[in-house]
């Protein structure tokens, strides 16, 4: 019964959301069939989500109109309904809950009357419900035997809610999603030798905002009883994050997430790592290439979060783009195309064996011949490229249409020469850090 009760709640929800008109400042919405028991809680989830109060009502017969509202602290519900009375057949609340029956036909005037209601008393619903603060609490805090007498409170309601504890700066460890759509999260809050378990329901979705070392979160306290073993639990009703939020989606399967990013700016420092994207995302990429042009764009557009395609060879320039905006969040993705830290920049017995062989074949093409060659010389396809664009900065060799030849009589250079091999051991250094560390580490060198 429990589990038909929430399906209804969803799809009520569902057809709810769908017929809001975002102009009207408080959501009036009606529609047969919906069942009166649940609309209270529709009234609710939707308030939460929209951060407007919210009715909702069934209309049964098409005459008769039924339901609940549910309100925010900047909104006396009860006290704007009541100057409405006339418009009701039954009517009763108070500040942040009523209960109504009304003519169906009057549902129009009543949405007219409250929008005007608004305006009139000049009422402030911006700022969406405020979530009283009771204490502020840490992990190491709790104990059963602490949330046990929090029941001397009761009993709760609306002018003695229950208590709502504040976790600040904590990190989070162990985050599941749970439930038959994965709509919930279960999580863990570390304080130093502590952790307090936590269930967080209908943040499923936001499950990748939980991957700070430093969040606040809010709940209510509650003792897990399984097996006869009991346990602290934090029931989480809101969590915030201050400062830059750094997101690790190092993993290949985060690549199609790329393009739900609210307000990003997309960069790349290798032109081929664009390709490895969906051609939805590539035209909105920005390869780094001009700094006061990238410095420009970021100005103008004004940009919310810094999405990093790949690694930079120099990682100052990866701090001097976050100076140019107000980032909130960076999300790193550590595409590597070339996989500069992977390969190296090639041993000296594998550019003898490379050298070796130029000088037996004298012309090879490249073209069609790299695959053969790396299999042959038993050195990484990847690598191999950049080993041979080194024997052609420091003119070992000569590439003409895809055909490599040798120079017969180079003069003498050591590899370390080539500007292109510097280049690469920098970016070694880059990818070691960017794409082996920590979050919390990455996060701490981008705002130090």
């Amino acid at each position: 019964v429990n589990e038909e009760r929430k399906a209804i709640v969803e799809q009520i929800t569902s057809e709810a959301l769908a017929m809001i008109n975002e102009e009207n400042q408080i959501h009036l919405l009606a529609h047969p069939g919906w069942h009166e028991g649940v609309l209270g809680i529709v009234a609710g989830k939707i308030m939460n989500q929209t951060g407007k109060p919210t009715i909702v009502l069934g209309i049964k017969d098409q005459t008769v109109a039924k339901g609940s509202g549910r309100s925010i602290e900047a909104l006396n519900l009860f006290d704007m309904l009541n100057e409405m009375r006339e418009l009701f057949t039954f009517f009763g609340g108070h500040h942040a809950a009523v209960g109504l029956t009304m003519p169906a036909e009057n549902i129009p005037e009543l949405q007219d009357r409250m929008n005007a209601y608004i305006e009139e008393k000049q009422i402030d619903l911006s700022k969406g419900p405020v979530l009283a603060i009771d204490e502020i609490v840490s992990p190491k805090d709790v104990t059963v035997e602490q949330i046990a007498t929090l029941k001397l409170l009761a009993p709760f309601g609306t002018d003695n809610p229950v208590p709502n504890f504040l976790f600040k700066q904590v990190a989070v460890q162990n985050v599941k999603r749970i439930g038959s759509n994965q709509q919930h999260l279960k999580l863990s809050l570390v304080d130093e030798d502590s952790q307090l378990d936590a269930v967080a329901f209908g943040f499923g979705p936001q499950e990748n905002e939980f991957v700070d070392d430093s969040l606040d979160i809010v709940g209510q306290l509650s003792i897990n009883e399984w097996n006869g073993r009991k346990k602290p639990q934090l029931m989480v009703s809101d969590f915030a994050v201050e400062g830059l939020q750094v997101f690790d989606w190092r993993a290949k399967r985060y690549r199609t997430l790329a393009n739900e990013i609210e307000s990003p700016f997309y960069l790349a420092f290798d032109e081929a790592s664009i390709k490895e994207l969906n051609e939805s995302i590539q035209k909105h990429i920005i390869h780094w290439t001009d700094k006061e042009m990238i410095q420009s764009w970021i100005q103008e557009n004004d940009p919310n979060a810094l999405v990093v395609i790949d690694c930079p060879t120099d990682l100052t320039d990866l701090k001097e783009i976050l100076s140019f905006g107000f980032f909130s969040r960076v999300y790193f993705l550590g595409i590597s195309v070339d996989e500069a830290y992977l390969n190296g920049v090639g041993t000296r017995e594998q550019y003898a064996r490379l050298f070796k062989l130029i000088h037996a074949q004298e012309r090879i093409d490249i073209r069609h011949k790299l695959g053969a060659m790396a299999n042959y010389l038993k050195i990484p396809q990847k690598l191999l490229i950049f080993m041979i664009q080194v024997f052609f900065e420091l003119k070992f060799v000569t590439i003409n249409n895809g055909v490599l030849e040798k120079v017969a009589d180079p003069a003498s250079h050591p590899l370390t020469a080539s500007d292109r091999y510097q280049e690469r051991l920098k970016k070694i250094k880059s990818e070691e850090f960017l794409l082996l560390s920590d979050i919390p580490t990455i996060k701490k060198w981008l705002t130090t």
